[in-house]
């Protein structure tokens, strides 16, 4: 719907939904309600600002105006963010006890967008999301999804205020298990790590409970570890592959 924006004003125009549309909590009261006390109730905010933006205007424009710094970048970013802030508070309000955030600022290879780029343009931004919801609830933990090789972010992506990282994509540059927990492990509870690309639907078993086995261990020395798949399991991936894949979790992971 902005795929021709150009200045503030196209950004002034968009009516953005309803925050507080009927129906738009429904199943998040009744989860909180059913699971408050045996669960970590996640609200989920994803699609936040980066990847919301991109979907309103378009990536190949939205990354070519953010690299000219066009008029209409920011405030398209910070109408995003008024909107899924909006969101979140509504979450925290009803009890949940954390809130995922969900943007993607690499690919297999690097980042998205320069350093700067992300530093001047987004990062004020999501620092002022993070900074209202620990405002509303200090306890409330800030998770953050983001695909890609990332790691050369993680240390503004910390100061932003998040706590959680999600997915510790594997087999990307920067992503090594003893890179990531070396480098960061003092900054975030890592989320993920285990490769679904090709592992879970392709790997032997052997290598799948190696992999397991080396993530739990280096990711999960001193705690601060969530064995998981980098990201939702595929249709390739059997239902015996995903019964095999727990029971190696069970057999090597625990609570530390």
């Amino acid at each position: 719907p902005l795929k021709d924006a150009e200045t503030e004003a196209d950004v002034e125009a968009y009516e953005f939904p309803d925050p507080d549309a009927p129906g738009r909590y429904d199943d998040a009261e009744a989860l909180v309600k059913k699971y408050k006390d045996d669960y970590v109730i996640i609200g989920d905010i994803e699609v936040t600002i980066f990847s919301l933006a991109q979907m309103l205007v378009g990536m190949e424009k939205l990354l070519m105006d953010m690299a000219c710094e066009e008029e209409y970048v920011v405030p398209l970013f910070k109408a995003c963010m008024e909107f899924q802030t909006e969101i979140g508070l509504r979450l925290i309000e009803r009890g949940v006890d954390a809130i995922w955030v969900g943007d993607d600022f690499g690919g297999q290879d690097g980042l998205l967008m320069s350093p700067t780029m992300f530093e001047e343009q987004l990062m004020p931004l999501y620092k002022e999301m993070v900074d209202r919801f620990k405002a509303a609830n200090p306890d409330i933990i800030p998770i953050l999804h983001c695909d890609g090789a990332v790691s050369q972010l993680l240390p503004q992506i910390r100061a932003i205020g998040f706590e959680v990282f999600n997915p510790v994509q594997p087999g990307v540059p920067g992503h090594g298990v003893r890179e990531m927990k070396e480098g960061f492990g003092d900054l975030f509870a890592f989320w993920g790590a285990v490769d679904q690309q090709y592992l879970l639907p392709n790997g032997t078993d052997e290598e799948l409970e190696a992999d397991i086995k080396e993530k739990i261990e280096v990711l999960g020395a001193g705690g601060g570890y969530m064995v998981s798949p980098a990201h939702i399991i595929q249709n390739d991936v059997s239902p015996e592959r995903v019964e095999k894949f727990i029971e190696l979790c069970l057999k090597h992971g625990g609570v530390s």
